[in-house]
């Protein structure tokens, strides 16, 4: 793939009426759908007419063609031309913020270009840098010199003499190419060699639309996608978060369980040590109490031998107490 920038210019026949909408396109009054609102005060415009403002190239046409004394024949309708000069949106770097150099060389060009090559009929121009490309638009007013069968020298408006033949508009590319010379951009290949099919600006802004429309549903359903696999993903987190919270629980459970049967284990141990205790003491314990029990016994038996064996006398009724 070639990665040649190219330079070239679009060659518009213009009638008043169509100067006229044209200039109400330039003023963002109409047909502005594909322009940027937010950059609007970017685009630049000017005139070499004196007097005229370069917003309005109907007004400035019309002075230039009453100043330069120029005849319009009854069967001439085509009194203007829109040169429109354009190159590869890419030399620009980003052409939604054109290099202010290479912008600034552009323009100057491109008016020096048409003030040369149609001089004294360059009634004015327009630096789009509203849309997708910045672009120069330079409107025209070709006035030739004619001769009256009369022999009387007279100028008149032709738009065919300065662009009704197709050589004349190859030419027009070369000299155009030559004239941005060492700019890195080169002339366009001739639409004999590509094959191409010049389409409208207008069938052009359609099909964009079209696209853009395409691309916007595309967006949309992949954002609905995207949305989709947020709350997914917040989904499998949520179940990772419980699953993680229940295994710290069951370890925590596991550990309590262990703890409680190690106690249990060692209570087991210590009842076993008592009990063999017990076991082990229990036979002493048994003799001791037997003769305690018999000592018991013979003390009773002695003491109850005494009471018995005491001589018994009567007492005196008048025997002091």
């Amino acid at each position: 793939m070639s990665n040649a920038e190219f330079i070239a210019a679009r060659v518009l026949p213009l009638t008043w009426a169509k100067l006229s909408q044209m200039g109400a396109h330039g003023r963002r009054e109409i047909g502005a759908a594909h322009c940027d609102p937010t950059r609007r005060h970017l685009i630049r415009y000017g005139t070499d007419v004196a007097g005229q403002d370069g917003r309005d190239p109907l007004a400035c046409a019309r002075a230039l063609v009453a100043s330069a004394g120029a005849f319009q024949r009854p069967n001439t309708s085509r009194v203007a031309a829109e040169v429109l000069i354009i190159a590869s949106p890419s030399w620009f770097g980003d052409p939604l913020r054109p290099a202010p150099d290479r912008l600034a060389e552009f323009e100057q060009r491109a008016v020096v270009f048409a003030r040369e090559r149609w001089p004294g009929q360059v009634a004015a121009w327009r630096v789009d840098l509203d849309e997708a490309t910045p672009t120069v638009s330079v409107f025209v007013c070709p006035i030739a010199e004619r001769t009256t069968r009369s022999g009387t020298a007279r100028r008149e408006l032709s738009y065919r003499e300065a662009f009704g033949h197709p050589r004349k508009l190859a030419q027009l590319q070369t000299d155009l190419a030559a004239a941005f010379a060492g700019l890195g951009l080169s002339r366009g290949r001739p639409k004999s060699e590509t094959g191409a099919v010049h389409r409208p600006p207008a069938l052009m802004r359609s099909e964009l639309a079209r696209n853009l429309a395409d691309a916007e549903r595309a967006r949309a359903a992949a954002r609905v996608m995207v949305g989709e696999l947020v709350l997914k993903e917040r989904a499998v987190d949520e179940l990772r978060r419980r699953a993680e919270a229940n295994g710290a629980a069951a370890r925590a459970d596991r550990t309590e369980a262990a703890r409680l049967l190690a106690d249990a284990r060692k209570l087991l141990d210590f009842a076993g040590v008592v009990a063999a205790q017990a076991r082990a003491l229990l036979p002493t314990l048994a003799g001791n109490v037997l003769h305690s029990a018999e000592a018991l016994v013979a003390q009773v038996s002695r003491g109850f031998h005494l009471v018995t064996t005491l001589p018994t006398r009567t007492r005196d009724r008048n025997e002091p107490r």
